[in-house]
């Protein structure tokens, strides 16, 4: 079960596995900072911990979600895109779909 102490910023959560999680995504980042080889066997090693124990997940800062996201981005050679694209010449938003030669 979870314990959660007050302290003067924020609350601090006791959670079992929550600070093994923790300290992996800091190795993580230093990793990924890095581009360190053991960038995907430490995801590797964060998923199995998540796959355990789904919780873990909403107890996550928003930060540390980021480090996982942004390594997935890395490890899969993935970007996320806007379908709307904002074209120079007539300041206008246009969807992809509308794009032409004269907007490249």
């Amino acid at each position: 079960m979870s314990e959660v102490k007050q302290s003067s910023s924020e609350a601090i959560i006791e959670y079992p596995g929550l600070y093994q999680l923790q300290e992996l995504i800091l190795n993580l980042d230093k990793a990924l900072k890095e581009k360190h080889p053991a960038m995907p066997s430490l995801l590797q090693t964060i998923h199995r911990n998540l796959s355990q124990d789904p919780e873990l997940v909403h107890l996550l800062k928003p930060e540390d979600r980021a480090v996982v996201f942004a390594a997935l981005q890395v490890k899969t050679n993935t970007r996320i895109v806007s379908d709307t694209v904002a074209s120079a010449s007539s300041g206008k938003n246009k969807t992809l779909r509308n794009l032409g030669l004269e907007d490249l």
